[in-house]
């Protein structure tokens, strides 16, 4: 709805589908671990 974003100064995109909120909160939990193991060079990055 164009009301609702025009509320909010912010919006972040994952993807160009929509997906359920839980589903939003792995992905990005996922993503800031692999951000945090690059970072402290945590084996979990590498092959």
């Amino acid at each position: 709805d164009p009301e609702i974003k025009k509320e909010f100064e912010t919006s972040i995109s994952l993807s160009k589908l929509t997906l359920p909120h839980p589903m939003v909160r792995v992905i990005i939990a996922e993503q800031l671990f692999r951000a945090w193991s690059i970072i402290h060079n945590h084996p979990y990055h590498r092959e």
